[in-house]
């Protein structure tokens, strides 16, 4: 039922789409921005909790 439901929307076929873009435009974000962060950024983020 839900499949044929589906179906009968136009355009449907273009959500998935923008769903892994969007995902894969974050995942990618942050994996930059995580692999780029100074040594010192991370060892002070470290002794937080600490302090």
């Amino acid at each position: 039922m839900i499949r044929n439901v589906l179906e009968s929307i136009q355009g449907v076929d273009v959500f998935p789409i923008i769903g892994l873009t969007l995902f894969l435009t974050v995942f990618i974000a942050y994996s930059v921005k995580a692999f780029m962060t100074k040594k010192s950024d991370i060892d002070y983020y470290r002794n937080i909790p600490l302090d």
